[in-house]
C-alpha cells in the first residue's frame, strides 16, 4: 500500500503501529464492496449492525468475502477502560485466528499501555493515534494486515468514529451495541444523541440491516 513506512515495534505477534503526520494515500479497491446509502448521511450508515461481536461468525465474514478485520476496543471488546475479556470474547477471537483471519484492534484510546496488554493477550495486532474517523489509521492497520479495503471489515459500537471512518475507507462496517453504558462523558452526552437521531433516521427509511440470515453457514 501507498504511504509511508508504519514503525511496527512487535512483541511476539502483536504489533504496534504508531501514527502521526498527516494522512496517508487511500488504496482506491477494484470494485464498491461497501453498499451504503448515498447521499449527505449514508457515511454514517452501518452496512449491518448486530448484538455484539459474538454474533459475527467466521463463516458470515467468509461468505461476505472478508479475511482481515479492525476492531474497536473500548465497549466493543471490553467495557470503556477496562481490561477484563468476557470469555465468549476471547473465544471469538479464537475462532477467528484459527479461521485465518488477520485481526488488529485500532484505538483511540489515550491508555497505549492497556491497549499493548490486551492485544498481547488476545494474540492480535494493535494501532494506537488512530484519531478515527479519521482514514490514516484504518489505512496503517490494512498495511500491517497486508489487507485490501475489499477484503476489510470494520467492527465496533460508535457511528461517528468506527462507522463513519469504516465507510470513508470504503470497508465493510458492522455496528455492535456497547458493552456498557458507562463512557466518556463527551461521547455519552453528546455522540450518542446524535447517534440516536441518526439511528432513528437510518431505521424510517429502512436503511438498518441485520447480518444475513444462516449467519453461521447453514
Amino acid at each position: 500500500m501507498a504511504g509511508r513506512r508504519a514503525d511496527l515495534r512487535r512483541s511476539g505477534s502483536v504489533a504496534n503501529l504508531a501514527g502521526g503526520g498527516n494522512e496517508e494515500a487511500l488504496p482506491q479497491p477494484p470494485g464498491d464492496l461497501v453498499a451504503v446509502p448515498a447521499g449527505l448521511w449514508g457515511g454514517f450508515c452501518p452496512r449491518y449492525t448486530a448484538t455484539s461481536v459474538c454474533e459475527i461468525t467466521p463463516e458470515l465474514l467468509t461468505r461476505l468475502g472478508i479475511r482481515a478485520v479492525i476492531l474497536d476496543l473500548d465497549n466493543t471488546l471490553v467495557p470503556w477502560h477496562g481490561e477484563a475479556l468476557d470469555e465468549a470474547v476471547e473465544d471469538w477471537i479464537r475462532q477467528l485466528r484459527a479461521a485465518g483471519f488477520r485481526l488488529c484492534i485500532a484505538s483511540n484510546t489515550h491508555r497505549p499501555g492497556r491497549l499493548r496488554r490486551l492485544a498481547e493477550r488476545l494474540q492480535v495486532l494493535y494501532a494506537t493515534r488512530v484519531a478515527k474517523p479519521r482514514r490514516g489509521g484504518f489505512v496503517r492497520a490494512m498495511a500491517a494486515m497486508q489487507a485490501l479495503p475489499e477484503e476489510t471489515a470494520v467492527i465496533g459500537d460508535q457511528l461517528l468514529t468506527d462507522i463513519w471512518g469504516g465507510n470513508r475507507c470504503r470497508l465493510l462496517t458492522i455496528l455492535v451495541n456497547p458493552l456498557s453504558p458507562k463512557e466518556f462523558i463527551a461521547t455519552r452526552v453528546i455522540s450518542r444523541s446524535v447517534e440516536r437521531w441518526l439511528l432513528a433516521r437510518f431505521t424510517a427509511r429502512g436503511w438498518i440491516r441485520p447480518l444475513p440470515a444462516g449467519r453461521n453457514g447453514e
